[in-house]
């Protein structure tokens, strides 16, 4: 019976998402909608059916990874340090996924974007925490721009949640 009817995809893909959802109920902080969830267990999925294969802390980077590139994609901006408290794993463990996936869009296993630019969502995010009108945005956006041209970042390579924060102060 088991070699006949048993799906092991299908076993596969409920274990990511248990996992993935166990994460998000024990998280604290944040909290990640369902069409995020499925659409990095359904990215996950699509890399172990060509047959890769990663255990322990290498699984949850990549799956970590995932969910940064799912939030991307339908606008929710979260840091890499903040996807890895999510899911549990040191920072390294998360770019090592991050790596990982890169490789694996370079191979045309899955699609990723090649670029990240989130900093119009950071701005937004931390503009609403600090309660800072929506009518600033566009400067602060502007001066980010602005040190970016003037290769102010080669001087001092600052993440982009650092970017905004500094630009908003």
């Amino acid at each position: 019976l088991l070699k006949t009817c048993a799906n092991y995809k299908q076993y596969r893909y409920n274990n990511t998402l248990r996992d993935i959802n166990n994460w998000n109920n024990q998280s604290k902080i944040n909290h990640l909608p369902k069409n995020v969830i499925h659409e990095a267990t359904n990215m996950f999925a699509k890399i172990k059916d060509h047959g890769f294969v990663f255990r322990k802390d290498g699984k949850k980077g990549v799956l970590s990874a995932c969910l940064y590139y799912a939030c991307y994609n339908n606008g929710i901006s979260k840091t890499p340090s903040e996807i890895a408290q999510f899911s549990n794993i040191e920072e390294k463990f998360h770019s090592l996924g991050d790596r990982i996936l890169h490789d694996l869009n370079e191979r045309g296993i899955i699609e990723i974007p090649l670029k990240i630019n989130p900093i119009v969502d950071y701005v937004e995010r931390y503009m609403e925490l600090l309660k800072i009108s929506r009518r600033y945005k566009p400067f602060v956006i502007d001066l980010i721009l602005c040190a970016e041209r003037k290769r102010l970042h080669i001087l001092h390579d600052s993440k982009n949640n650092t970017k905004c924060v500094g630009a908003i102060y």
